[in-house]
């Protein structure tokens, strides 16, 4: 296995790590969350690349159906118990692509979290501003 893909595995594991156990900004979290989708992606693109180079047949289980978990917090745990397993020595690379493909998967839907609370931020700051702007208006 290529020293650039275990560097990968540990770099998933320690950012997901502290997205996990971080009390930052929204901000902070979305573009933390965002290199982890990066690095993951580049991670499963190695692992296709070892996989073809050592001619390895790859067949993977059947779909599974998504399911959504309630919180962030909950996808940012699931999103380390992923990186945790796939530190886990001896998984054969179809193993691994499973495990960073739940990983990916995961992720956007942390992402697209991240966006929604996002909008309904901003649809509340744009309705704070409007009925400041009233106020303002009625008093000049």
């Amino acid at each position: 296995m290529s020293q650039s893909l275990n560097d990968y595995r540990v770099a998933l594991l320690e950012r997901s790590r502290n997205i996990r156990d971080s009390n930052q900004s929204m901000r902070w979290h979305f573009s933390q969350t965002m290199q982890l989708a990066e690095e993951a992606i580049l991670c499963l693109y190695l692992l296709l690349v070892e996989t073809i180079a050592q001619d390895v047949p790859l067949t993977l289980p059947p779909s599974q159906e998504v399911t959504s978990p309630a919180s962030m917090e909950d996808l940012r745990r699931q999103c380390y118990e992923l990186a945790e397993q796939l530190n886990r020595a001896h998984l054969s690379l179809t193993q691994q692509i499973e495990i960073t493909l739940k990983l990916v998967g995961c992720i956007a839907q942390l992402v697209g979290l991240h966006t929604e609370q996002a909008k309904q931020i901003n649809t509340l700051r744009r309705s704070s501003l409007s009925k400041t702007r009233v106020m303002s208006r009625k008093r000049g």
